[in-house]
């Protein structure tokens, strides 16, 4: 099951200020894999939500 898009939207904002705060290289990487994960499900949220 697909999340809304505004769902996303709130988990892209909230993944893009965490990289605003010191982070080992580690958790960095994964917040980034997590960003781009969700900016791949907002698309695809916006394709399913206007076919």
């Amino acid at each position: 099951m697909m999340e809304e898009p505004s769902i996303i939207q709130m988990n892209i904002d909230r993944y893009r200020s965490m990289l605003n705060v010191g982070l080992s290289k580690e958790i960095r990487a994964r917040i980034e894999q997590l960003l781009a994960e969700a900016t791949c499900q907002l698309v695809l949220a916006a394709d399913v939500k206007n076919p």
